[in-house]
Formats: structure tokens, sequence, C-alpha cells
């Protein structure tokens, strides 16, 4: 969306998926996502709270707690892309900066969501033609946040996915 907004002449069209855009003020936060949030932006207890996890958890069950979280159903998710996310929490496990790297995303989209301003601005600057696709049943963002932004641009369009999470390249496939 930045690049998009910013760069014009990089971006010929624009597919958003579960994008962490504003929501409306009335909607509320999912309480565990909000909560497990306000924890990452705490320096000191986030990394604590990593480092206890990591030491009471397998890869996998990091995995299965993270995938749970982004999904309705995980059983939709082909074994073979779970196997790759329980590979890839084994090998993050020998990574020294992995921790780091994590709290710094998700610490990045939290002024998106607390001051809105500066990506309703890039809403309203992207030429390319734009289509956002969310799961109606995303705790992380919710579908709300799209619809939003289609208020705001009416040449945007949305795609609702039934009973799918924040993570629809996986949930949602044939």
């Amino acid at each position: 969306l930045a690049v998009a907004a910013k760069r014009k002449k990089l971006v010929s069209a624009l597919v958003l998926v579960a994008a962490a855009l504003p929501k409306p003020p009335d909607v509320r936060h999912d309480p565990r996502v909000f909560g497990l949030f306000v924890l990452y932006l705490v320096p000191g207890a986030a990394e604590l709270y990593l480092r206890r996890r990591k030491a009471r958890m397998t890869p996998e069950e990091e995995s299965n707690e993270m995938l749970e979280l982004c999904t309705v159903d995980m059983g939709r998710i082909p074994r073979e892309v779970v196997e790759a996310h329980y590979a890839l929490a084994r090998e993050r496990r020998g990574m020294p900066w992995a921790n780091q790297a994590f709290l710094s995303s998700a610490r990045s989209m939290v002024p998106n969501v607390l001051f809105p301003a500066k990506v309703k601005r890039w809403i309203e600057r992207v030429k390319a033609p734009t289509l956002l696709i969310h799961g109606d049943k995303d705790r992380l963002v919710s579908v709300a946040a799209s619809r939003a932004a289609c208020v705001m641009r009416s040449d945007f369009r949305l795609e609702v996915l039934d009973g799918i999470g924040h993570v629809p390249q996986m949930e949602a496939h044939p």
C-alpha cells in the first residue's frame, strides 16, 4: 500500500490480503490479539514472554498456537504447509535475532492502528486498481477495516471470504 501510494509508477495493480488497515472506531479489537500486541509493545516484558514461551513450548506447539490464532479452522491448511511452518520454527530456534525481528515487525504495525491518518493518506493516493481480500472471521485485522477502505475509495474492490481467518492464502484453497 505504501509503495503504491508513494511510487505509483512501480505498481500497476494492487492486491491487499488481510491488510493491517485502520479499523473504524466503533469496531472492537479481539481481546486476545489486543493483549498480545500490548505485551509486544512493552520493552523487556515482550522479550521475556517470548523467551519463556520458547522454553515451555516445542517449535510445533508454537506454530500451532500461531496458526490457531490466525485461522478459523487450522485443519483446512494443507499438511505440507503446516509441516513447512514446523520446519521454519525449528530453524528459527537457532537464530538469536528471531525474537527481536518478530517484535520489530509486530511493533511496526501498531502506529498504523493507533494513528491511522498516514494509512488513510496512502489509501487516498493509490492510483492502481486495487483488490482487497479479507476473511470475515479475521481476528487480527477486522474485515471492517477493509470495508472502511472501500468506503473511502469506491473504486477499490473487496472480496470477503466467509468462514475464513487472517491467512486466506492458506485457509481457503481448492
